[in-house]
C-alpha cells in the first residue's frame, strides 16, 4: 500500500481566515483544536524507530468514535504504542455514527503535515488550530492547519493496514501496578543503556516483590551486568499482588523510555499472562494526552548464575488479526 499527502498552502487576509469552510454533511468525522502541539508530541511518542523517512513509516491504525481518537502502531506482534486523543481535547468534535471505525493510515506523513507549524506558534498572538475531516467515501484525511493568515491544507490517503494485533484485553488481570514520577523511571532506564548500540537481542529482566514493594531492572551479557532497583518510597502508589519475574527486550523498553522525557508521570503493569504495560500522561497548553505501550513477556533460559543460555531469548506467541478496508470495530 501507498500513502499520498497533497499540500497546498494559501495566504490569506486576516478577516478571510476564520476557518475552513464547514464540513460537508456526510463527514464521518468533523473536529477543531488550538493543541496542536500537543498532538504532535503525543503521535511522536508512538513512532517506535528512531529517524524514521516520513514516507517510510511507521504505519498506524487510528480507531474514530463519539469518546474521541485511538491512534495505534506497533512492532510485529510483540510491541504497540497507542494514543488517545479524547473528545474533549477538541474544542468541536463530531463523530456521525454510534459504532466506532478504524482507518489506516501512514504516521509519518500525519506528522510531516503536523510539523509544518513547528517554532511558529509562539510570535502569535492565538495558537494555531487544526481543523480534521475524515469522509469515508473518498476515503481521505483531511488536515487543514490554520495559523495566523496561513492556511495549509493536507490530504492524506487512508492505507488498508488489517487489523492490529489483540493486546490489553479486559479480561486478563493484573498481577502488580506501579505509579511513579517518569522522571524516576526514565532515569533508572538511562542506568541500564550500556553496551553495543545494536544489541537487539539484549533483556531486561523485570522484577517486583510483593512483600517490599520493589521493582528491580536487571541487564546481564556474558561479562557484566547492571542492575536498578525503585524502593517502594519512589512509588507514588504500589498495588502487587503478587511476586513478578518477566523479561522483555530491551530495545522495546528503549522505545518506552524516549517518551518519558516528554511524560510527567508514568504507570507500569505486569499482567497475569506477563505482558508489560506502560501508560505514561503528557501535558502542554492545560490539556492532557496518554500514550501506552504494551510489550510481550519474552521466554528465556538462564543458568544458574542468571545469565541467558545459547538461543536467545523467544518472544511468546501472539494471536493476530488481518482485514481489509474500513472496519467497523467494536468499542473498548
Amino acid at each position: 500500500a501507498s500513502s499520498m499527502a497533497n499540500v497546498d498552502v494559501h495566504d490569506r487576509t486576516p478577516q478571510s481566515i476564520a476557518g475552513p469552510s464547514p464540513p460537508p454533511v456526510d463527514a464521518l468525522l468533523s473536529c477543531k483544536t488550538d493543541h496542536v502541539r500537543l498532538i504532535t508530541k503525543l503521535l511522536g511518542a508512538i513512532c517506535l524507530k528512531e529517524r524514521q523517512a516520513p514516507l517510510a513509516g511507521p504505519l498506524a491504525w487510528c480507531q474514530l468514535s463519539e469518546q474521541g481518537l485511538r491512534f495505534t502502531t506497533e512492532e510485529s506482534t510483540s510491541l504497540q504504542a497507542r494514543v488517545y486523543l479524547m473528545a474533549d481535547m477538541f474544542r468541536e468534535y463530531a463523530y456521525a455514527e454510534a459504532e466506532p471505525a478504524l482507518i489506516g493510515l501512514n504516521l509519518g506523513v500525519v506528522l510531516e503535515c503536523l510539523r509544518i507549524l513547528d517554532g511558529k506558534g509562539g510570535a502569535l498572538s492565538q495558537p494555531p488550530s487544526l481543523f480534521v475531516r475524515y469522509q469515508e467515501e473518498s476515503a481521505c484525511l483531511r488536515l487543514t492547519l490554520v495559523e495566523g493568515i496561513a492556511l495549509t491544507t493536507c490530504e492524506i490517503s487512508t492505507l488498508d493496514n488489517g487489523l492490529p494485533s489483540d493486546h490489553g484485553g479486559a479480561s486478563v488481570r493484573q498481577s502488580c501496578r506501579l505509579v511513579l514520577k517518569a522522571e524516576t523511571l526514565r532515569d533508572g532506564l538511562a542506568e541500564l543503556e550500556w553496551g553495543e548500540a545494536n544489541q537487539r537481542d539484549k533483556v531486561v529482566q523485570l522484577r517486583v516483590g510483593a512483600a517490599a514493594r520493589t521493582l528491580t531492572l536487571t541487564v546481564r551479557n556474558a561479562d557484566c551486568g547492571c542492575e536498578m532497583t525503585f524502593p517502594a518510597d519512589a512509588m507514588a502508589k504500589a498495588d502487587v499482588e503478587r511476586d513478578v519475574d518477566e523479561s522483555y527486550s530491551f530495545a522495546h523498553l528503549q522505545a518506552v523510555s524516549r517518551a518519558l522525557h516528554s511524560a510527567e508521570e508514568a504507570c507500569v503493569r505486569v499482567m497475569d499472562n506477563g505482558e508489560l504495560n506502560v501508560m505514561m500522561r503528557l501535558n502542554e497548553g492545560g490539556k492532557q494526552g496518554f500514550v501506552e505501550y504494551f510489550l510481550a513477556p519474552l521466554d528465556v533460559d538462564l543458568d544458574d548464575e542468571g545469565f541467558a543460555l545459547a538461543g536467545g531469548p523467544v518472544a511468546r506467541p501472539r494471536g493476530g488479526n488481518g482485514h481489509s478496508g474500513v472496519h467497523r470495530a467494536g468499542g473498548d
